[in-house]
């Protein structure tokens, strides 16, 4: 069966955009250039990944029981690359009372990177029951717990030195990696389009402009952010995500072109599954520049995406 390219395309470039945001490239040009690509550019990935994780949601709940597969999907990936890297998220400190919440924490909420697919399931399984809800319901429910997300984010940024920890404490508390404040919202705008035909209905130019305006208002908070606080913390919500993340999806699947294979697809998945270990490589084994870092990772886990997707169905690893 052929897939839409444009899809795929897309899907490939925001994986390797979270390959960029985890080796951090470009800091060490510049905190301006840093910022701008790791608490700017690149954040658009997971939010993209949601929107079409949406849009396919719904296409695969106009079919029976396919809501209930796209889900045990998404579930059986999470609990098998946690598995994987388990190493890394439980560790070997002694187990008191803090370190057993921390792990709690970190399985519900996903470690590293697996905090997408820990976020994914929970939210298309809100979407899945309130199906019945207008697509215009369901965007409005998420724009109000996507701007409750970032107001919380806005608090922690303002709040004062007493109240401890530093602002890079943020993301420890998962409190904008979730399915409420980041995984709903965009999936519902996903689901909604794919409900009301938005790809269609918008022109193309008034989508290109859109997602021009995004990304300059996430460049702008960027910068922003960066005057008032330094090089420091993870924004995971941006505003201008709410319009560029939705933009850059739709664009892609306004397209006709079509591939023959799914392996675009495939590359992408492995890439973003597997890049973590060998951006730690990169980085600490080779001492490579966080931007040295990037681009090795991305060749290095592009090379070897097909192989391990072919020796991960043959262990029968969800992927």
């Amino acid at each position: 069966m052929s897939r839409n390219l444009a899809v795929d395309a897309l899907r490939l470039l925001l994986a390797a955009m979270v390959v960029g945001l985890h080796a951090h490239a470009l800091s060490e040009v510049s905190d301006l250039a840093g910022q701008l690509m790791w608490n700017g550019l690149f954040r658009l990935a997971v939010p993209g990944f949601f929107v079409l994780n949406g849009w396919f949601l719904h296409e695969a709940a106009q079919r029976p029981g396919g809501g209930g597969r796209w889900l045990r999907r998404i579930a059986g990936i999470y609990l098998a690359w946690s598995a994987i890297y388990a190493c890394f998220w439980i560790g070997t400190e002694p187990l008191d009372l803090a370190r057993a919440v921390e792990i709690a924490g970190r399985a519900l909420f996903g470690w590293g990177h697996l905090w997408y697919l820990a976020a994914a399931a929970p939210a298309g399984a809100l979407l899945l029951a309130l199906r019945g809800v207008p697509g215009r319901g369901l965007a409005a429910l998420g724009a109000a717990l996507f701007l409750a997300g970032w107001g919380v984010q806005l608090a922690f940024l303002f709040r004062p030195p007493s109240l401890a920890g530093g602002w890079a404490d943020v993301s420890t508390f998962w409190i904008t990696r979730n399915a409420l404040t980041v995984g709903l919202p965009f999936m519902a705008l996903g689901w909604a389009a794919r409900a009301g035909g938005w790809e269609r209905a918008i022109p193309g130019r008034v989508l290109a402009l859109v997602l021009a305006g995004g990304l300059a208002a996430m460049a702008a908070e960027s910068v922003l952010t960066l005057g008032r606080f330094g090089p420091a913390g993870s924004l995971d919500l941006l505003l201008g995500l709410a319009a560029a993340a939705p933009a850059a999806a739709l664009l892609a699947l306004r397209s006709s072109r079509r591939a023959a294979s799914g392996r675009i697809a495939e590359v992408a998945t492995m890439v973003y599954l597997v890049h973590v270990p060998v951006v730690l490589w990169a980085k600490h084994g080779l001492g490579l520049s966080p931007t040295g870092a990037f681009l090795a990772a991305l060749v290095v886990t592009a090379a070897l995406a097909l192989p391990l997707s072919a020796l991960a169905r043959r262990l029968r690893i969800p992927v």
